[in-house]
């Protein structure tokens, strides 16, 4: 810069507008036009810092590059978490008013389960409470819809009608249903999501009033619903949810999952307590199924995010940890490269130019090299999003929001500039200090505030990326964990399911019929070594439970009934599973429908409740309205993936499915085999075609593969902690090492005097050396501490680990311990290399 561009910019700074007195109206004129002149300046001002910053930051490429690169990890790596959380966390569902809708929840009332759907005759009740404007029950299933000769299945769910009152929402075809659809003998009738009328109707505009087959009986479609709607789940159509026997009338069987809208006027602790006292007088009136049961409501927006809520939350905060160790790495490197411009700012400062002109310049810079690093994080922001995307996050609310939307740019701009001021403003404050007659007099030398504040930063380095390596060792501890973990089964089993629907299998003797011949003929499949059927598989959440009541003993306390999970299986089903016989017998062909009830335990619910007593023998009932069943078996544990969600202690027992108590027209076949299961799948394919052409076969996979997509949860969080945590190692080394690095070049003549005077070069290894351990070990008891506190967050998202796990506390003190030696070992051996004879000349 030329000492004239110097001196015109002190005179800019130096005028001074006019103002304190009054201006008469001859004056006015004059002086708007001196204003317009002053801001014309103050833009010509900024502008021409711009163009200086674009001019320094060309001239030094290497470092530009650096410096950008890191910045766009860093702030792709936070749009696209950010993109995942405005999805799920900040954009409102849409329902109208979603603060006024509620689930309702049976809960166990000795805090051992949560989140049970409800029995009709409790729904009923609720209803009668006068707490609620609208009160919905639904159910969610599976349902063959049939285009042309072959059902497509696809998921759906049965509905009241209150339940669109709920979400108030106005269809884009059609109507909704009325209080005449939901009436037995009525003609059956089918409301479309948007998605299923364009993709399995080809968006037709005259749908409504046209026939189609569900489940092979005839619906007549009424409505199609808009773009954006509130699901139950991921369904695709709804029909009416008839309240029929055995359902209606029995209030041990829970299969409703309830939403309502609150009345006008009722809040939400008001519902709340009129919910309390009608499960007060329902536990009195009915202790046998309701007297170890509460009804609990809970907000719509929090139960849509109650799966993702916390494990959204930490990622957010992970990689906001990222985003200040990039701050603080960026900050260092600005310092660092900062001793080299000291001249420089010296001499513009002798020349007349204030601290405040250059503390702006060197704001604009790092506002400038933030803001390229913004755009240049665009690319790792998209390519973060199509990683998300690898994980299905379908299930997250407002899935199809996780893009680069406005709202998620804007952030990204908001986040870039912020960034550019807050690693700009230390090295701006570090030239603000710097007393300029000292600089161009001195040689160089230490500057004690700069090291400082270099200290200062690696410290915040280590501590959070400390914290961010002790959530990904627990994170990976426990995914390895649940992995790894025998859940009670051979994973390796070729699972399939088949939903029977039509006339020809409208009995339960025809559907029973049907499983048996398909168990006979896969069970002599080439290469199987047995098969079997059970109505919902170890990973499925689609379970019907009941209570055991015993003979034995008295009923016991309400708070203590035996709530368990029922399972009808064919004969063989154990041996397919490769699940163990403790003692006792399995199920075999003589357990018919027409022989005595019978009942296998699993060796968690025989020990709780017969803790010192063989239970062969004994009779229980699984439903109260059911009849006595002898148990004849007790088999080993496994691990229910629903258990596992509602961290609580489920039972399971068993019934053979000619005793089932519930209808069994859809079944998951198991095929046990020494090969590869994949390569029976087109074998028993031709079987189940065979035997039902027009019945849809899906979920054709292994256990393993069933087992693996319930905990992508888990998945996805180990794999975006671990980047984030091995992002912020890197970092953090990079800011250990430019910090001693830094340090041995400000001391190169310290050390040449050092070894002229007889130090060894072992001597000057070992006191660098030093210097970077104290910073690591600051860095690590302060990280240490936070991660003690931080990571108690994630105490939801473990399996089997304790949040404050020691190993993986201790293993992350460890790998940042050598990480910040050996970034501070490079530069230390650079030391020990200094010429004594150069170094005194050194400058």
């Amino acid at each position: 810069m030329k000492p004239s561009d110097t001196r015109k910019e002190q005179e800019d700074e130096n005028k001074v507008p006019l103002a304190g007195r009054e201006h008469s109206a001859s004056e006015a004129p004059a002086y708007a036009a001196m204003e317009r002149m002053a801001e014309y300046g103050r833009m010509e001002g900024l502008l021409r810092d711009l163009r200086y910053a674009a001019r320094v930051l060309y001239k030094k490429p290497l470092f530009s590059l650096v410096v950008i690169a890191t910045l766009a990890l860093g702030l792709g790596a936070n749009t696209a978490i950010f993109s995942l959380v405005n999805a799920a966390i900040l954009t409102p569902i849409p329902v109208p008013q979603p603060d006024r809708v509620v689930m309702v929840w049976s809960d166990k009332v000795n805090h051992e389960g949560g989140n049970f759907p409800a029995s009709v005759p409790d729904f009923e009740d609720w209803q009668a409470t006068g707490a609620f404007e609208s009160l919905a029950g639904f159910t969610i299933d599976g349902y063959d819809v049939r285009i042309g000769n072959k059902p497509v299945r696809e998921p759906g769910v049965a509905v009241t009608r209150e339940w669109f009152e709920i979400l108030q929402v106005r269809p884009f075809l059609g109507r909704v249903f009325t209080q005449e659809d939901m009436q037995p003998g009525h003609e059956q009738v089918l409301v479309l999501t948007h998605d299923l009328w364009k993709t399995l109707f080809g968006a037709d505009p005259t749908i409504i009033g046209k026939t189609t087959y569900i489940n092979s009986a005839p619906y007549t479609v009424i409505g199609v619903l808009p773009v954006r709607v509130a699901k139950a789940a991921d369904e695709q159509l709804y029909r009416p949810l008839l309240f029929e026997p055995p359902l209606a009338g029995d209030r041990g069987l829970r299969g409703v999952t309830t939403a309502g809208r609150l009345a006008p006027g009722i809040s939400l602790m008001a519902a709340q307590n009129r919910l309390d006292s009608v499960s007060l007088r329902l536990q009195k009136e009915f202790p046998a199924e309701d007297g170890s049961y509460r009804a609990r409501l809970q907000p719509i927006e929090e139960a849509y995010v109650e799966d993702v809520h916390s494990l959204v939350l930490v990622l957010f905060g992970a990689v906001g940890f990222v985003l200040l160790v990039t701050c603080a790495n960026i900050a260092n490197l600005l310092l660092v490269r900062g001793t080299g411009r000291q001249r420089e700012l010296a001499v513009r400062a002798a020349l007349g130019a204030g601290k405040f002109r250059l503390m702006r310049q060197l704001l604009t810079e790092s506002v400038l090299l933030a803001a390229l690093g913004g755009v240049a994080g665009i690319v790792p922001a998209y390519l973060g999003i199509r990683f998300l995307a690898m994980f299905k996050p379908e299930a997250l609310p407002n899935a199809d929001l996780i893009t680069l939307n406005p709202t998620v740019l804007l952030f990204s701009l908001v986040v870039a500039l912020c960034t550019g001021l807050v690693f700009g403003a230390f090295p701006a404050w570090d030239a603000w200090q710097n007393h300029s007659t000292t600089v161009l007099r001195e040689r160089s030398q230490v500057s004690g505030g700069r090291l400082r504040f270099g200290n200062l930063f690696v410290v915040g380095e280590i501590a959070l990326t400390v914290v961010l390596v002790a959530g990904a060792a627990l994170m990976l501890r426990s995914f390895v964990q649940l992995r790894s973990a025998y859940p009670g089964y051979d994973s390796q089993v070729l699972t399939l399911r088949v939903s029977l629907t039509g006339q020809q299998y409208d009995s339960a003797d025809k559907q029973v019929n049907f499983y048996k011949e398909a168990v006979r003929r896969l069970s002599g499949l080439p290469g199987v070594r047995s098969a079997a059927a059970i109505d919902c598989l170890p990973t499925c959440t689609d379970i019907m439970g009941g209570a055991l009541h015993f003979t034995d003993r008295p009923e016991p306390k309400q708070s203590e009934r035996a709530t368990v999970i029922i399972g009808s299986v064919t004969p063989d089903y154990f041996r397919a599973m490769g699940i163990p016989l403790v003692r006792g017998r399995l199920f075999s062909e003589s357990d018919g429908a027409q022989d005595t009830p019978t009942v296998i335990l699993d060796e968690a619910t025989a020990r709780r409740y017969w803790p010192n007593q063989d239970p062969i023998g004994q009779s229980v009932k699984v439903l109260m309205r059911e009849p006595l069943r002898r148990i004849v078996g007790v088999v080993g544990n496994v691990d229910r993936n629903l258990a596992v969600k509602m961290k609580s202690r489920i039972g399971q027992v068993y019934v053979p499915f000619t005793q089932s108590p519930f209808p069994v027209p859809a079944m998951s076949l198991v095929v046990s085999s020494a090969m590869n299961p994949l390569n029976l799948v087109p074998a028993v394919q031709r079987v189940i075609s065979e035997l039902a052409p027009d019945q849809p076969v899906f979920q054709v996979e292994t256990l393993a593969q069933a087992r693996a997509a319930t905990e992508i949860s888990s998945e996805f969080g180990t794999w975006l902690l671990g980047f984030f945590a091995m992002l912020s190692l890197v970092l953090a080394a990079l800011g250990v090492y430019g910090v001693v690095s830094y340090t041995v070049e400000q001391r190169t003549r310290e050390f040449g005097v050092r070894m002229a005077i007889g130090a060894t070069p072992m001597d000057l290894l070992f006191g660098v050396l030093k210097q970077g351990f104290y910073v690591t070990l600051i860095g690590l008891a302060v990280g240490l501490v936070g991660a003690l506190a931080l990571t108690t967050t994630m105490k939801d998202l473990l399996h089997g680990l304790s949040a404050t796990d020691p190993w993986s506390l201790l293993g992350s003190v460890i790998l940042l311990a050598i990480v910040g030696l050996l970034a501070t070992f490079i530069p230390a051996q650079r030391a020990t290399r200094v010429e004594p004879s150069v170094a005194l000349r050194y400058e």
